[in-house]
């Protein structure tokens, strides 16, 4: 007998941490309907929902937006590089299918929250509204991740359009695209002008997180094939709404750029006022860390042990050398150096020596491959070094082990050799040695017994929406409205913030400066490995192009067709007639 499909209702009791006003799971049971219509309820429903998206920062939600762009290919540890190398992607995928499989309960919750919620008596009505409106935004965003990865999804779970279905059924049907994101822009304006002006808690989204997804939910329709009269300038107008005055980097609501770009994800720094949504991290226990937690803080991370003088440390992290930068990042996106501070700001280029000599590092498991050497005579010959120094460590514990210089400074074989450590030119990069993106470092330990373990998974929250991505969404709704005056202005907003000391008129542009590569590159300097940008080439047409051009393994492969996800072979088994993407 063919099993029914049942979006289950799963709710969370709301607590708080010990120091408070943070939003915090704890899961209890499998509830009825009914529980809804209290304020037990509807409050348990809305962090059940948050909870839900913390399946996107783990290893799937990684790949699926990472991995196959031009910023990113896959590095020398990789089983499975399908995503990359767009070759073998197929309805079974495991990773592919894991935004559609997580999204449907935690969508079925929010509808429950919205259609029962109303009739929870026992709830202050300030506060219903706004617990209302928040699951009206976690249901838009999950919608919203399910028509960007699949181009479309379904509406009706089986009690009607965006109903709350309180039956398993196996009837379902296959929304468009536009129909999809149709719905996602109502919820959310609904949820705009229902929010509060400010969080309730931090971990909460307010109306700045509502204005800011709709107005990519509606640039997003613009470049769709379903694209309404005016959705660009309603994405546009909506960016407007949120920041208040597009010369300066304050915003309405609350919401301001931090000073400094490094500011942004330190990692002292978690919820900042730039950030409109966030995933909450795991702070309950070691268990629970190390079941959900994210994997992010591994992924960037060369093979470092492979150097002279390294071993794996909590400071470095487990290098587990998922994600390499491609050459078109690192050398075009990044090419200026001198002016902007995001290359040095986002990338750890520097390693510090922490051990002498290669020995068994149990606690770690992973030894260094060679100890540190010792100069020569044959090197005090040549002149590299005094010959005072023949026999002694070229290098030591908290000294410069390895340095990867960037593409504007070259350095010959003798000036390497004068030095002692590794020196890598840009040239000298491969799959296991490249510089390793440093948003996500996770180095404090707040669980008992992991303080010299660098083995733990992200406690972090992971950031989804930003304002300094509010101004470049504006930027591109301005440029294709026309307006590349007010593009260059966005830009500069957030250039201004990333320029070095005494540099910022060098990063000003002009709107002559502007165009849709332009805006995509800017994106990538402010944005690169926060898990948005295969949405934003396939938002922009330009995923075929890009990947052909500047990531060698992709290029291979990649057809039109790759522009949408498979959707689960599980899914197709479930529902007779259900379509599949076509080229699954």
């Amino acid at each position: 007998m063919k099993k029914l499909m049942k979006y289950t209702v799963i709710v969370a009791l709301l607590s708080f941490a010990s120091c408070g006003d943070i939003l915090e799971e704890n899961p209890k049971s499998i509830l009825t309907p009914s529980f809804f219509e209290t304020a037990q309820g509807i409050e348990g429903g809305v962090v059940s929902a948050y909870t839900s998206f913390k399946a996107l920062t783990r290893q799937g939600g990684m790949h699926t937006t990472v991995w196959g762009t031009d910023e990113y290919t896959y590095g020398q540890q990789v089983a499975n590089n399908r995503l990359n190398s767009y070759s073998g992607i197929d309805a079974n995928n495991g990773d592919t299918a894991g935004a559609w499989n997580s999204a449907y309960a935690a969508i079925n919750t929010c509808n429950g929250v919205i259609e029962l919620g109303p009739n929870a008596s026992d709830l202050d009505p300030e506060v219903l509204t706004n617990l209302v409106a928040e699951a009206k935004f976690l249901r838009a965003q999950w919608y919203f991740v399910l028509a960007q990865q699949y181009g479309g999804a379904t509406l009706d779970l089986g009690s009607g359009p965006l109903a709350f279905n309180r039956n398993p059924t196996d009837e379902f049907t296959l929304n468009s695209k536009g129909e999809v994101l149709s719905a996602v822009i109502n919820d959310l304006e609904e949820a705009a002008a229902e929010l509060p002006d400010s969080p309730r808690e931090t971990g909460r989204v307010w109306k700045a997180s509502a204005l800011h997804v709709l107005a990519k939910a509606y640039l997003t329709r613009a470049w769709s094939d379903e694209a309404q009269p005016g959705d660009y300038e309603a994405a546009l107008s909506t960016v407007q709404r949120l920041i208040s005055d597009p010369s300066s980097p304050e915003a309405n609501f609350g919401a301001r750029l931090m000073a400094d770009f490094a500011d942004v994800h330190a990692e002292d720094n978690h919820n900042n006022a730039e950030v409109l949504f966030a995933i909450q991290g795991e702070t309950s226990n070691r268990d629970e860390l190390n079941n959900r937690g994210g994997y992010q803080n591994f992924f960037f991370r060369p093979f470092y042990v492979q150097w002279a003088g390294m071993n794996r440390d909590v400071e470095n992290g487990r290098p587990w050398i998922r994600y390499r930068p491609t050459e078109y990042l690192l050398n075009e996106v990044y090419a200026d150096k001198i002016n902007d501070s995001r290359y040095d700001k986002s990338y750890q280029t520097v390693w510090i020596c922490n051990s002498l000599t290669a020995g068994d590092n149990r606690l770690t498991g992973q030894q260094s491959v060679r100890g540190v050497p010792r100069w020569t005579q044959e090197e005090a010959d040549a002149g590299f070094v005094d010959q005072s120094q023949v026999g002694e460590y070229k290098f030591g514990i908290g000294d410069t082990a390895v340095w990867m210089l960037p593409d504007h400074i070259k350095m010959s074989d003798d000036e390497k050799k004068r030095k002692g450590f590794a020196v890598l030119n840009t040239e000298d990069y491969t799959d296991a040695a490249y510089p390793s993106l440093s948003k996500y470092d996770a180095r404090e330990r707040p669980f008992p017994g992991t303080g010299t373990d660098p083995n733990v998974n992200s406690y972090r929250p992971v950031i989804v929406y930003r304002l300094a991505e509010t101004y470049l969404i504006g930027a591109e709704a301005a440029l294709m409205t026309g307006n590349t005056a007010l593009a260059a202005q966005y830009i500069n907003t957030v250039r201004q913030r990333a320029a070095y000391e005494g540099k910022q008129s060098e990063m000003m542009i002009s709107a002559a400066d502007v165009d849709i590569d332009f805006i995509l590159d800017e994106r990538s300097r402010e944005l690169n490995g926060e898990f948005m940008r295969w949405y934003d080439l396939v938002r922009t047409g330009k995923l075929i192009e890009r990947v052909s051009l500047y990531n060698e393994q992709g290029a291979q492969n990649i057809e039109a067709y790759h522009q949408r996800r498979p959707i689960p072979q599980g899914q197709i088994d479930l529902s007779p007639g259900f379509p599949q993407n076509p080229g699954y």
